[in-house]
């Protein structure tokens, strides 16, 4: 089996699980230089999967995969092994979860008897992507599709919920046939390009036209034959049935040689926390006046929400990001307009020798208090399956780098210093997909307690955070979510009375 551009070899042994299901046809770490390239083949520029910065702020916190690049590498790896030309009569896919860009992507077929096959993706031991293949042997006579319009403007479109449920229209089908064979030599070689041409076009319609820009793509079964479908180079869709209460679309599609239907999911659009004006009736106007704020991680969530009522309440804040500079400038600017006073800088809590707080605070501005917000994407756990590696990773952020934070203040001259550090319910609840989360916040928790022994000039407080509504914890399906503007309020409150 020859190695593709992005194919890479077995992480090593034992590190890398093992599944005793299937004969494994190929292994990928998918990364942004292939999202790019997928995307310029598909026209799917959707932001979650090639914008960092923006995927951050969507439930799934980082960039992932576009599930029909998953599905055309899988197929890429089974067409690896065939000798001559082939066609698909049926292909059915479910995408149970998502593929964050950077991982290792494991394929395996499953089943395979006659002209019928059965695939699986994994990542880890967990199914990302299940594949179902009817083939019929031989090429299809059919003309190539055109090329791709140059210079065409990539639009996302955004409906609401409202306008789902009537959605329909046409996109052209088109395929460039140098770039599909660079990044799929096989298939292009052994599948007709007309329907290379239609299961792309299937990532374009989700992730631009319908849903769009906050679409999931959950499944396709899509039935080939060259009699269906319109004699022009166009995909028809229309929304056959859309659930308002679970966000899901089942659209119906038509094309040359095709039809079938795709589900997607309207995920929730990014979380805006309450404004200055909203927050500022809540907060005395000189409440907070003595305090130099130091917000770590304010550029969004509980972190944004503390620097504005800190702000609105008098305090002289300073609030840091790590990739958002964006949102931070935007939360800087609000609290200004407001008649507020806070500036914004880049920290990387993990770095143990940077200067970047230094810098970022000046040489005549040291904190009285700080406010720890710093966190990786909370839910990346499993049920079922403690993560060591992903446990380390929350430690990194809520022990070692809170840890490290401290030192650096410290260094700087930084003496009596009020400290809020969230801690959460699942500390006791102990979520079955959480346990890692849990366990790091419980050992930041006894941090905490260790330097309220150790550091009598700090005063700190972790209260037990639930479920909020933040980028954080937005989820495909509706599940109670706590407002942050009281509780955040009242964890301000907490720490200033007991520094009285």
């Amino acid at each position: 089996m020859k190695e593709t551009a992005e194919k890479q070899a077995d992480s090593g042994g034992a590190s890398r699980p093992i599944r005793a299901d299937g004969r494994e046809t190929g292994v990928r770490r998918f990364s942004m230089s292939g999202q790019k390239a997928f995307a310029a083949l598909s026209g799917d520029a959707n932001p979650v999967h090639l914008d960092p910065v923006a995927a951050r702020r969507t439930l799934f916190g980082r960039p992932i995969v576009h599930g029909i690049h998953a599905l055309l590498w899988a197929l890429e790896t089974w067409a690896d092994e065939k000798e001559g030309q082939f066609k698909l009569s049926r292909l059915k896919a479910d995408f149970p979860a998502p593929i964050p860009v950077g991982s290792e992507a494991v394929c395996r077929v499953i089943d395979e008897a006659g002209f019928q096959t059965r695939m699986a993706v994994a990542v880890g031991v967990f199914d990302v992507l299940r594949v179902a293949i009817d083939t019929a042997a031989g090429a299809e006579t059919q003309a190539i599709p055109p090329g791709p319009a140059e210079n065409a403007p990539a639009v996302i479109k955004s409906p609401a919920a409202s306008d789902m449920k009537d959605a329909c229209g046409s996109m052209p089908l088109h395929l460039d046939r140098d770039l599909a064979t660079s990044l799929f030599p096989d298939l292009s070689r052994s599948l007709p390009a007309t329907q290379v041409a239609v299961i792309l076009a299937v990532s374009r319609l989700v992730g631009m036209e319908c849903p769009g820009l906050n679409s999931v793509l959950s499944g396709l079964d899509l039935t080939f034959d060259p009699k269906p479908g319109a004699s022009d180079w166009r995909l028809s869709y229309r929304v056959a049935r859309f659930d308002a209460v679970l966000s899901h679309a089942r659209i119906e599609i038509i094309a040359p040689g095709v039809d079938g239907h795709v589900s997607a999911f309207l995920r929730p659009p990014p979380q805006s926390q309450a404004s200055c004006a909203t927050l500022a009736p809540l907060v005395g106007k000189d409440e907070f006046r003595l305090q130099k704020a130091l917000v770590v991680g304010g550029s969004r969530g509980l972190g944004e929400v503390a620097a504005k009522l800190l702000a609105v309440g008098g305090a002289d804040v300073r609030l840091t990001f790590h990739s958002g500079r964006r949102d931070a400038r935007n939360v800087v600017k609000e609290i200004g307009q407001a008649g507020g006073n806070a500036e914004c800088f880049r920290l990387n809590v993990l770095k143990k020798t940077s200067d970047d707080l230094k810098v970022g605070l000046g040489t005549d501005w040291l904190p009285t208090h700080l406010y720890y917000f710093a966190t990786p994407f909370i839910f990346a756990g499993r049920k079922g399956v403690f993560s060591p590696q992903l446990f380390a990773e929350f430690c990194d952020y809520y022990v070692r780098g809170f840890s490290l934070v401290i030192g650096r203040l410290t260094e700087l001259g930084v003496g009596a210093l009020g400290v809020l550090c969230p801690s959460s319910t699942a500390v006791e609840e102990l979520p079955l997909d959480m346990a890692e989360y849990a366990l790091a916040k419980a050992v930041a928790e006894s941090l905490c307690e260790s330097m309220r022994t150790k550091m009598p000039g700090i005063t700190i407080v972790a209260p037990r955070f639930p479920r909020i509504a933040t980028d954080q914890t937005a989820g495909l399906f509706p599940v109670e979510r706590k407002d942050p503007v009281s509780l955040v309020l009242d964890a301000l409150r907490q720490l200033a009375g007991e520094q009285r």
